[in-house]
């Protein structure tokens, strides 16, 4: 399994931060911004304006944080990759057991009920041997031929 805490740069310097500062003002602008427009559409109790107005404050705060001290972020910074990394996880597993038990598995045993094949000869047939021989040709000209 990929370990997404080892690609984290766990001792960023400030134009890092800086550079995280712009990422994340950008982030909360546009999460504000589906927040508000949630809000306006009156879809759910929860996104009221209130919300909007603290994710872009939020964002802002982050991002004039890192243009005056940068090392301050640093525990939001740790926070917001830990968490990150850990949804990573979980999702990229989930996706994987999503692919191989509901593709993969359903391919397999279609191909099982509805094709006779055993491609992997797991049927036992009694014989006196379970050894394919196999014919090699002895033209040197296949050497030229490979592809």
């Amino acid at each position: 399994m990929i370990n997404p805490f080892t690609e984290i740069n766990w001792s960023p310097n400030n134009s890092d931060l800086k550079s995280y500062g712009k990422v994340m003002i950008i982030g909360f602008t546009v999460l504000a911004s589906i927040a508000g427009i949630l809000a306006l559409l009156e879809v759910s109790d929860k996104f009221t304006p209130t919300l909007a107005y603290i994710l872009f404050a939020f964002g802002v705060l982050v991002f004039i944080m890192t243009r005056i001290i940068p090392k301050s972020v640093l525990p939001i910074y740790y926070v917001w990759f830990a968490v990150s990394a850990s949804i990573g996880i979980v999702v990229s597993n989930l996706l994987l057991a999503i692919f191989f038990y509901g593709i993969f598995s359903i391919f397999a045993i279609g191909m099982r009920i509805f094709t006779k094949r055993d491609p992997l000869q797991l049927k036992k047939v009694s014989k006196d041997s379970y050894w394919i021989s196999i014919d090699k040709e002895k033209e040197l000209k296949r050497y030229l031929k490979q592809y």
